[in-house]
């Protein structure tokens, strides 16, 4: 007994010491010291100030709170594996996205789980990174935005044709309804694949084990954690997730050898992809499946977190949703959306975007510093991993006046929206400095204005058509100072969000 706690003892004093060992560098920088380490980056950190907060919050939120507990916007958190610095001080953000880029790259272990395929245009920095994009950015031409806007209107028609066949109130599976509509959109427009997301579920036996739809679904819901995240040797333990990943990888094989096989002029990004890898050769099939898979995962994921957290603050507040009506009813008159329709939705627009400041679905950005630099007096090695909390920044009252109150107005007075305040795409040079938000100085990078079009063509025809509500089923009352809670798998999520939808007079 005693030999056991005596070994206990000098394996505690062990960790502490290289606890302190991973300090010493840091410790003018005000933060916290634990034992517990993030397990692969599965777990977010434990101490006894944040195990409460991330139940219901994530640690995107814990760190937030415990910032503001040390009344810093830059602070460490050491474990007897790393030192990792928070940030969300907008001076040092410019210093790292738009004075110093080259300087901090992305950690490439942190960008792991998205390497499914390969090397992709989402990890990669610098030069390989503009390879990728050299390629990747004709497909994003604002003829294609229009092939979306098309391809999205026929899918949302199709969500709202299951809907109205359950009457005239009635409350709807959040998550799978949304998630649903954005993967049917993001194949058409992605692939040229119609996948019936509301239809019958078919596939050619003889060739595949399962169909493109479950294919895909299974690969990006659990993929990225049994591919991306667990170490190769418990992949037997998850068959149907191993099959779905190969399933899916062949699938996107067949449509670019077809591409490749056939001279029909088709708008959809991996065609466009093909084009461009023919004319300019940088890149492998490989690269061209791997970047198709992170297009498609980034557009559907985001645009369906988004719209999640876009009715649950529309059912909330209705007067924002009244406002939201007028400007739908007077600008598409009972019509379907055109893309041009896109910017003349200003209020729409700005609901979404309030939405993404308030509930970005990634809160945290991944960098490292190649070198030394300084943040005010504190001095942060090379090569320490940096966490920009998106959320925190968002939260500032520094940049927002009442951050916690959901206002979309404030992205329509004219008030500048200062440099690195607002951060739900990331910032900085690896943007399209040729696009920007309509009365906002926001920049948007490639793929980003895809998601923004997706998502508010899908919400202006919902509104069009349907009062939002929270389900008479929740006994939870929710208002801006108690919001929902969340839970963080690739994107932060409302956790069990009930909504009912009732049919417009």
């Amino acid at each position: 007994m005693w030999t056991v706690i005596a070994f206990a003892v000098i394996i505690y004093v062990i960790l502490w010491l290289i606890v302190l060992k991973y300090r010493k560098p840091y410790e003018n920088i005000p933060g916290v010291s634990q034992l517990m380490p993030d397990f692969g980056k599965m777990i977010p950190y434990i101490n006894p100030y944040t195990l409460k907060k991330i139940v219901g919050h994530g640690c995107h939120n814990s760190a937030y709170q415990l910032m503001r507990k040390l009344k810093t916007n830059v602070m460490r958190v050491t474990t007897w594996t790393q030192t990792q610095i928070f940030i969300s001080d907008a001076e040092v953000l410019k210093e790292i996205f738009l004075k110093n880029p080259e300087n901090f790259p992305k950690p490439q272990q942190s960008y792991k789980p998205l390497l499914l395929y390969g090397d992709n245009i989402v990890n990669s920095n610098f030069d390989v990174w503009r390879k990728h994009r050299n390629i990747c950015q004709p497909a994003f031409h604002e003829n294609h935005m229009r092939f979306l806007a098309e391809q999205t209107v026929i899918s949302t028609n199709t969500l709202l044709n299951f809907w109205g066949k359950r009457g005239d109130a009635f409350d709807i599976d959040v998550e799978t309804d949304l998630t649903n509509i954005t993967l049917d959109v993001i194949g058409k427009v992605n692939f040229g694949y119609n996948l019936n997301v509301f239809g019958e579920d078919t596939f050619d036996a003889s060739k595949h084990k399962m169909s493109f739809k479950n294919a895909l679904i299974t690969t990006v819901n659990l993929g990225l954690l049994v591919k991306g995240i667990l170490p190769e040797w418990t992949h037997f333990a998850f068959p149907t997730v191993v099959t779905a990943y190969e399933e899916t990888k062949s699938y996107i094989k067949d449509l670019i050898d077809s591409r490749l096989n056939s001279s029909e002029q088709k708008y959809d990004l991996l065609s466009l992809l093909i084009e461009g890898n023919i004319r300019n050769g940088e890149l492998s099939n490989e690269d061209v499946l791997a970047d198709s898979f992170i297009f498609l995962f980034a557009g559907h994921e985001t645009s369906a977190t988004t719209l999640m957290w876009c009715l649950y603050e529309l059912a909330i507040k209705q007067r924002v949703q009244q406002k939201l009506f007028d400007e739908v009813d007077s600008i598409l008159k009972n019509k379907d959306p055109v893309y041009e329709d896109y910017e003349k939705l200003l209020y729409l627009n700005s609901v979404v975007n309030e939405t993404l400041r308030l509930h970005s679905a990634v809160a945290m950005i991944p960098k490292e510093n190649l070198k030394p630099f300084k943040i005010g007096k504190h001095y942060v090695p090379a090569k320490t991993t940096l966490l920009v909390n998106v959320f925190a920044v968002h939260n500032d009252e520094k940049y927002w006046p009442n951050p916690s109150e959901f206002r979309p107005e404030r992205f329509l007075d004219g008030t500048k929206i200062a440099p690195c305040t607002y951060l739900p795409f990331s910032f900085g040079l690896r943007k399209c400095k040729n696009a920007t938000c309509r009365r906002q100085l926001i920049l948007l990078g490639i793929g980003n204005k895809f998601s923004l079009v997706e998502t508010c063509m899908i919400l202006a025809m919902i509104v069009q058509k349907y009062e939002i509500h929270i389900s008479k089923q929740e006994t939870r009352v929710f208002s801006d100072e108690k919001p929902i809670d969340n839970y963080v798998v690739v994107t932060v999520k409302p956790k069990d969000l009930k909504i009912e939808l009732r049919r417009r007079k």
